[in-house]
């Protein structure tokens, strides 16, 4: 979701916050909040692991002791300079009239003004370091992921207009407010290095958010764009699974030393990044000499790409069953729930959230890498969407696009991943049940009253393709 607020520059506009002078430290009044602001945009550009206090106390010109006068150490310093920040968020969607009028045209223009706003370097970074801290300070990614009210003011009151006016049937208008900003913005997909969208395409993917939104997956299909190729994240799934980077050795490693290697090496990139993790230490941990990995990889860069390639293929490739195309008897919903079980048990994984947590981490260093471990994860779903020929308004099909479009708002309202990535937890079986039958309904009909007419997709049979 979109953590809307000033840039790092905006809080030395304000009049709360002052540029360092020679005598910060004897304005006890100013200091904390003087920390607090200079740390953010390090904390955003660094993350939370590389980023240390020497650094900040350089930055501030403040001494260490000082910054430990006023925070217990660094996770207590980014907890409280988070909630600052936060807090000093003035940005929030205003409408000049809230009035039911057009909801589609109402909530498309949310759907972009939300779009824009979450892509901004500030919240992309804030969100990166908060998926970060999900191990080191659980309770501050908690916060990050709750306190986004003030994004989800707007849509609240507007669908509760459209309730009062019977316009609407929802029952939990939070939630179907967060499911706008969730459609809007699609945001793993571009903290894992999916480029923003070219400015001339957003009122088209506007439009498409607030029709999927509010009619499901028929939505998009009956719009006259239904046929435009806008880029998408799936666009291009050939070769996905081809092993992105060759060794340098004269002869490969034998499969025991190599499996050594790299377990040892995953497990300290997973703990310390690729900055922080030691080629020392991962050669102590796999009992593979020095010498030896550079032989065969010729920096710590290579053993990254070459690590993080063998270990998404292992984790997502071969998936029994889950690529395989519904049966052309089977009715659309049963398929869908088929497909996200599928979908949702392999994002949940240990595996899956450990490789994403680093991915998001590094996707700034590594974007095309953070990008292919992105598709990888979610080619199977794709194509088991693409296999399901969904009943048009219209006897025209619509683009590719619409349909790999429509296949990663499944997979976003299916996994609301940032809400598993930024907390230590899973879903039990029960909660994955209930994830599973609410994706396919937004999928199916959006949030329209429960009119029949508007329900006859439900039992539609899926018949293959011409």
């Amino acid at each position: 979701m979109p953590v809307l607020g000033a840039t790092a520059a905006t809080f030395y506009r304000s009049p709360m916050i002052k540029r360092p002078a020679d005598n910060i430290e004897s304005r006890a009044d100013d200091v904390r909040e003087h920390i607090m602001a200079v740390a953010i945009p390090i904390f955003i550009a660094k993350g939370l692991g590389a980023t240390s206090i020497e650094g900040i106390a350089a930055q501030a010109q403040v001494s260490k002791k000082t910054i430990y006068k006023h925070f217990d150490g660094k996770i207590d310093l980014f907890r409280c300079a988070v909630r600052y920040r936060m807090r000093r968020g003035p940005m929030t969607y205003t409408s000049p009239d809230l009035a039911p009028g057009d909801p589609v045209a109402a909530i498309g223009d949310y759907a972009r003004w939300t779009y824009d706003h979450y892509q901004t370097p500030d919240s992309l970074g804030l969100y990166r370091a908060s998926i970060e801290a999900a191990s080191l300070a659980p309770d501050t990614a908690a916060y990050i992921r709750d306190n986004f009210s003030d994004s989800v003011l707007w849509p609240s009151h507007y669908l509760s207009l459209l309730v009062q006016n019977r316009l609407l049937d929802i029952d939990d208008i939070r939630a179907a407010a967060t499911d706008i900003a969730l459609i809007a913005v699609n945001g793993t997909a571009h903290l894992m290095g999916w480029p923003a969208i070219p400015d001339r395409f957003r009122p088209t993917l506007a439009a498409w958010a607030s029709t999927f939104f509010l009619h499901g997956y028929t939505g998009p299909c009956a719009l006259p764009t239904a046929r435009e190729d806008i880029p998408q994240p799936f666009s291009d799934l050939n070769g996905l699974f081809d092993p992105l980077i060759e060794t340098t050795g004269r002869r490969p490693l034998a499969t025991d030393r190599r499996n050594r290697l790299h377990r040892a090496a995953m497990a300290e990139f997973i703990a310390h990044g690729m900055n922080g993790a030691s080629i020392d230490a991962i050669s102590r941990a796999s009992g593979v000499g020095k010498m030896t990995i550079y032989r065969h990889y010729a920096d710590k860069r290579a053993l990254f790409i070459g690590v993080v390639d063998q270990f998404s293929r292992t984790v997502y490739q071969h998936l029994p069953g889950d690529a395989t195309p519904p049966p052309s008897h089977s009715k659309l919903p049963d398929a869908l729930t088929s497909i996200g079980k599928a979908a949702l048990a392999r994002f949940v994984s240990d595996d899956s959230i450990n490789l994403y947590r680093l991915m998001i981490r590094e996707a700034p260093q590594f974007p095309e890498l953070a990008l292919t471990i992105f598709r990888r994860s979610n080619a199977a779903t794709v194509h088991a969407i693409r296999a399901c020929p969904l009943p048009q308004p219209d006897a025209r099909p619509p683009s590719d696009a619409v349909v790999d479009y429509l296949a990663l708002q499944f997979i976003t309202l299916l996994t609301n991943a940032n809400k598993f990535l930024a907390l230590p937890i899973r879903p039990q079986a029960a909660e994955q049940e209930r994830m599973v039958a609410r994706a396919v309904k937004l999928f199916l009909h959006g949030h329209q009253p429960a009119h029949p007419a508007s329900r006859g997709h439900s039992g539609s049979e899926i018949r293959p393709a011409d």
